[in-house]
């Protein structure tokens, strides 16, 4: 019967195993049963790409559907490293995919966009901006027939921060055990950290700034002892944290 209604098939993810959805079939607002008033049968229902459900009336009706297996959704995506002007991603392997879509979150039109296919499971995303937050998701991809068969759904959102440039420092004593630290700004830093060492190798942290700070006291130190000083900005962005690169260490005679 012409008029019989099928439901609409959703995307099936692929798992290397014959996907087999079930459609609703309708005639005349009454839903049809299974096996009694019609069978299913299937047919390229494994692989990536477009597969055909058809539908058999017993006496009634007969017609077919199409159903798009999808690779699955792409999980482990994480961070593996940032530089100051770069962002290395990497992920889990999709079977059945022969590609990944990369995505980033562009903050003016908040929107999500595609800005690199890779066939590898990592990509490394260059010529970004320092001390900057960035947020990316990743699809599998699958061409067959001449079409593009992509995740229905992305992966879990990570964000990176880029590292800010490397800072430098000057340092002198400020009296009664003080040194007087200070710096050039850095571009885009939420502020400053300052260690310090006795002997040049074993640092710890003095002093942290914010970022409008240029300069800062830090006091303590045995007077008449020898110091070696040093910087490092940083840029914190929705809770995570990037270092830039220490400045060169100064040294210091404690008064």
């Amino acid at each position: 019967i012409s008029d019989s209604s099928i439901s609409a098939i959703k995307t099936q993810s692929y798992t290397g195993k014959a996907v087999s959805p079930v459609p609703a079939v309708t005639y005349g607002g009454k839903k049809l049963v299974k096996n009694t008033d019609y069978t299913v049968s299937y047919s390229k229902n494994t692989a990536i790409g477009q597969a055909s459900v058809k539908i058999t009336g017993k006496g009634l009706y007969k017609g077919t559907k199409t159903v798009n297996i999808r690779p699955a959704t792409v999980t482990k995506l994480k961070v593996s490293s940032t530089g100051e002007k770069s962002v290395k991603l990497s992920w889990k392997k999709i079977t059945g995919a022969d590609s990944y879509a990369i995505y980033r979150y562009d903050n003016t039109s908040k929107k999500w966009h595609r800005i690199k296919t890779v066939k590898a499971v990592s990509f490394t995303d260059s010529g970004l901006a320092r001390a900057k937050g960035y947020s990316y998701k990743v699809k599998a991809v699958k061409k067959s027939g001449g079409k593009e068969y992509i995740s229905a759904s992305y992966s879990k959102a990570v964000e990176a921060v880029t590292k800010p440039a490397k800072a430098s420092c000057t340092a002198k004593s400020s009296g009664s055990g003080s040194i007087e630290v200070s710096w050039k700004a850095v571009g885009g830093a939420s502020g400053y950290e300052i260690y310090s060492s006795s002997n040049g190798s074993d640092y710890v942290k003095s002093a942290k700034v914010g970022g409008s700070q240029k300069s800062a006291i830090v006091s303590g130190f045995e007077p008449y002892s020898l110091r070696m000083v040093k910087v490092r900005a940083y840029k914190t962005v929705n809770g995570k944290t990037s270092y830039g690169a220490f400045s060169q260490a100064v040294m210091v005679i404690v008064k």
